[in-house]
Protein backbone atom coordinates (compact mmCIF):
# COMPACT_ATOMS: atom_id res chain seq x y z
CA UNK A 1 0.00 0.00 0.00
CA UNK A 2 1.31 3.51 -0.79
CA UNK A 3 2.48 6.20 1.97
CA UNK A 4 -0.39 7.95 0.77
CA UNK A 5 -2.78 5.37 1.85
CA UNK A 6 -1.37 5.42 5.10
CA UNK A 7 -1.51 9.10 5.23
CA UNK A 8 -5.38 9.48 4.29
CA UNK A 9 -6.46 7.18 7.33
CA UNK A 10 -3.87 8.27 9.39
CA UNK A 11 -5.04 12.25 8.79
CA UNK A 12 -9.05 10.73 8.91
CA UNK A 13 -7.96 9.69 12.73
CA UNK A 14 -10.22 6.37 12.05
CA UNK A 15 -10.26 2.26 12.16
CA UNK A 16 -9.82 0.84 8.76
CA UNK A 17 -10.70 -2.80 8.58
CA UNK A 18 -10.23 -4.41 5.27
CA UNK A 19 -12.08 -7.65 5.85
CA UNK A 20 -10.90 -9.72 3.20
CA UNK A 21 -8.52 -8.21 0.44
CA UNK A 22 -9.80 -11.43 -2.39
CA UNK A 23 -13.36 -9.82 -1.94
CA UNK A 24 -12.51 -6.26 -1.83
CA UNK A 25 -9.30 -4.41 -2.32
CA UNK A 26 -10.09 -0.95 -2.82
CA UNK A 27 -6.72 0.13 -2.12
CA UNK A 28 -4.76 -2.33 -4.36
CA UNK A 29 -2.57 -3.77 -1.27
CA UNK A 30 -2.81 -7.49 -2.56
CA UNK A 31 0.46 -6.80 -4.75
CA UNK A 32 2.57 -5.83 -1.65
CA UNK A 33 2.00 -9.12 -0.74
CA UNK A 34 2.80 -12.79 -1.66
CA UNK A 35 -0.10 -14.32 -3.04
CA UNK A 36 -2.53 -15.46 -0.12
CA UNK A 37 -0.22 -14.57 2.76
CA UNK A 38 -2.16 -11.65 4.09
CA UNK A 39 -6.36 -11.64 3.81
CA UNK A 40 -7.11 -9.13 5.96
CA UNK A 41 -5.62 -5.56 7.57
CA UNK A 42 -6.75 -3.43 10.04
CA UNK A 43 -4.65 0.67 10.24
CA UNK A 44 -5.28 1.72 13.97
CA UNK A 45 -4.04 5.62 13.63
CA UNK A 46 -3.18 7.53 16.86
CA UNK A 47 -1.21 10.97 17.14
CA UNK A 48 2.52 9.85 16.21
CA UNK A 49 1.70 7.05 13.14
CA UNK A 50 -0.32 3.66 12.03
CA UNK A 51 -0.41 0.54 13.90
CA UNK A 52 -1.27 -2.31 11.46
CA UNK A 53 -2.17 -5.47 12.43
CA UNK A 54 -2.63 -8.45 8.89
CA UNK A 55 -4.11 -12.01 8.95
CA UNK A 56 -4.09 -14.94 6.56
CA UNK A 57 -7.40 -15.40 7.40
CA UNK A 58 -10.42 -13.46 6.13
CA UNK A 59 -12.51 -11.26 8.48
CA UNK A 60 -10.58 -12.67 11.49
CA UNK A 61 -10.70 -9.33 13.77
CA UNK A 62 -13.69 -8.92 16.13
CA UNK A 63 -14.96 -5.55 17.64
CA UNK A 64 -13.15 -6.62 20.72
CA UNK A 65 -10.14 -7.47 18.77
CA UNK A 66 -10.29 -4.22 17.53
CA UNK A 67 -10.92 -2.66 20.74
CA UNK A 68 -7.38 -4.14 22.06
CA UNK A 69 -5.75 -2.51 19.49
CA UNK A 70 -7.16 0.53 20.08
CA UNK A 71 -5.77 0.17 23.88
CA UNK A 72 -2.38 -1.00 22.27
CA UNK A 73 -2.05 2.44 20.22
CA UNK A 74 -2.71 4.37 23.14
CA UNK A 75 -0.30 3.66 25.01
CA UNK A 76 2.21 3.56 22.22
CA UNK A 77 1.12 7.13 21.75
CA UNK A 78 1.63 7.48 25.26
CA UNK A 79 5.11 5.97 25.56
CA UNK A 80 5.85 8.32 22.11
CA UNK A 81 4.59 11.71 23.94
CA UNK A 82 6.82 10.58 26.94
CA UNK A 83 9.76 10.64 24.87
CA UNK A 84 9.36 13.80 23.10
CA UNK A 85 8.62 15.30 26.10
CA UNK A 86 11.93 13.49 27.84
CA UNK A 87 13.64 14.83 25.18
CA UNK A 88 12.35 18.42 25.13
CA UNK A 89 13.75 18.44 28.91
CA UNK A 90 17.14 17.27 27.52
CA UNK A 91 17.42 20.20 25.02
CA UNK A 92 15.89 22.82 27.78
CA UNK A 93 18.32 21.59 29.95
CA UNK A 94 21.21 21.73 27.64
CA UNK A 95 20.17 25.51 27.05
CA UNK A 96 20.06 26.24 30.20
CA UNK A 97 23.15 25.18 31.27
CA UNK A 98 24.60 27.30 28.00
CA UNK A 99 23.05 30.59 29.19
CA UNK A 100 24.12 29.78 33.04
CA UNK A 101 27.99 30.22 31.90
CA UNK A 102 27.19 33.54 31.08
CA UNK A 103 24.82 34.61 33.89
CA UNK A 104 26.04 36.43 36.70
CA UNK A 105 23.11 36.06 39.10
CA UNK A 106 22.46 32.76 41.12
CA UNK A 107 20.47 30.34 38.90
CA UNK A 108 18.30 27.04 40.53
CA UNK A 109 16.21 25.32 37.87
CA UNK A 110 13.90 22.95 38.81
CA UNK A 111 11.26 20.02 37.31
CA UNK A 112 7.64 20.82 38.11
CA UNK A 113 7.75 18.71 41.26
CA UNK A 114 10.15 20.80 42.55
CA UNK A 115 13.74 19.00 42.58
CA UNK A 116 16.55 20.81 41.31
CA UNK A 117 18.12 20.18 38.24
CA UNK A 118 20.55 22.48 37.81
CA UNK A 119 22.69 24.78 40.12
CA UNK A 120 25.38 27.83 38.15
CA UNK A 121 28.45 28.56 40.43
CA UNK A 122 27.16 31.31 41.77
CA UNK A 123 24.30 29.78 43.71
CA UNK A 124 26.98 27.17 44.49
CA UNK A 125 28.85 29.86 46.14
CA UNK A 126 25.22 31.65 47.69
CA UNK A 127 23.56 28.33 48.89
CA UNK A 128 26.46 26.42 50.02
CA UNK A 129 25.30 23.32 48.03
CA UNK A 130 27.35 21.89 44.99
CA UNK A 131 25.63 20.88 42.05
CA UNK A 132 26.75 17.06 42.78
CA UNK A 133 24.65 17.02 46.01
CA UNK A 134 22.28 19.43 45.14
CA UNK A 135 20.69 17.51 42.58
CA UNK A 136 17.16 15.90 43.01
CA UNK A 137 16.80 17.38 45.99
CA UNK A 138 13.32 19.28 46.92
CA UNK A 139 14.06 23.25 46.53
CA UNK A 140 13.68 24.21 50.12
CA UNK A 141 16.52 22.28 51.05
CA UNK A 142 18.62 23.77 48.99
CA UNK A 143 17.15 26.90 48.42
CA UNK A 144 16.18 27.74 51.83
CA UNK A 145 14.79 30.96 52.22
CA UNK A 146 12.81 33.14 55.85
CA UNK A 147 11.66 36.46 55.95
CA UNK A 148 14.33 38.45 57.48
CA UNK A 149 11.88 40.15 59.64
CA UNK A 150 9.66 37.13 60.92
CA UNK A 151 11.72 34.40 60.24
CA UNK A 152 8.87 32.12 58.65
CA UNK A 153 10.01 30.33 55.64
CA UNK A 154 8.70 31.94 52.77
CA UNK A 155 6.45 30.22 50.06
CA UNK A 156 8.21 28.00 47.54
CA UNK A 157 8.90 29.80 44.68
CA UNK A 158 8.17 26.95 42.34
CA UNK A 159 4.68 26.54 43.66
CA UNK A 160 4.06 30.00 42.98
CA UNK A 161 4.79 30.30 39.60
CA UNK A 162 3.24 26.61 38.81
CA UNK A 163 -0.17 28.48 40.30
CA UNK A 164 0.52 31.62 38.28
CA UNK A 165 1.64 29.61 34.97
CA UNK A 166 4.13 32.80 34.52
CA UNK A 167 7.22 35.05 36.15
CA UNK A 168 6.92 36.09 39.56
CA UNK A 169 8.68 38.32 41.56
CA UNK A 170 9.90 37.16 45.65
CA UNK A 171 8.59 38.98 48.44
CA UNK A 172 10.76 42.05 49.58
CA UNK A 173 13.17 41.08 52.83
CA UNK A 174 14.27 37.64 51.66
CA UNK A 175 17.26 36.05 53.81
CA UNK A 176 18.43 33.42 51.91
CA UNK A 177 19.96 30.75 54.50
CA UNK A 178 23.16 28.60 53.32
CA UNK A 179 24.07 25.40 54.05
CA UNK A 180 26.95 26.61 56.57
CA UNK A 181 24.17 28.72 58.44
CA UNK A 182 25.46 32.03 57.13
CA UNK A 183 22.52 34.07 55.97
CA UNK A 184 22.68 36.88 52.84
CA UNK A 185 19.67 39.38 51.60
CA UNK A 186 18.67 38.43 48.44
CA UNK A 187 16.13 39.93 45.26
CA UNK A 188 14.97 37.33 43.77
CA UNK A 189 12.38 36.69 40.98
CA UNK A 190 11.17 32.95 39.01
CA UNK A 191 9.75 32.04 35.66
CA UNK A 192 8.11 28.55 33.91
CA UNK A 193 10.65 26.56 32.13
CA UNK A 194 8.34 25.91 28.98
CA UNK A 195 8.79 23.34 26.20
CA UNK A 196 8.52 24.74 22.71
CA UNK A 197 4.74 23.67 22.92
CA UNK A 198 4.12 25.85 25.81
CA UNK A 199 4.11 23.03 28.12
CA UNK A 200 5.39 23.68 31.76
CA UNK A 201 8.31 21.27 32.49
CA UNK A 202 9.95 23.39 35.48
CA UNK A 203 10.88 26.43 36.85
CA UNK A 204 14.35 28.60 37.07
CA UNK A 205 14.74 31.38 39.89
CA UNK A 206 17.08 34.01 39.19
CA UNK A 207 18.59 35.73 42.55
CA UNK A 208 21.37 38.03 43.88
CA UNK A 209 22.59 38.87 47.15
CA UNK A 210 21.45 42.51 47.73
CA UNK A 211 22.96 42.45 51.19
CA UNK A 212 25.81 45.48 50.91
CA UNK A 213 22.37 47.51 49.21
CA UNK A 214 20.11 47.38 51.86
CA UNK A 215 22.65 48.61 54.55
CA UNK A 216 23.68 51.59 52.55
Amino acid sequence: MGQHVLTQIWRRGEVSYRRDLQKEDRYQESSNFLEGSVRAVVDIPFPQGTLAFNSTMPDPFSERHIALMRELADMLSEGFQRMEDLRQIAAERERLVVTLRSIGDGVIATDRRGRVIVLNQVSEALTGWPQAEALGRPLPEVFNIVNERTREPCENPVVKVLESGHAVGMANHTVLIARDGSECSIADSGAPIRTEGGQIIGVVLVFRDVTVERQV
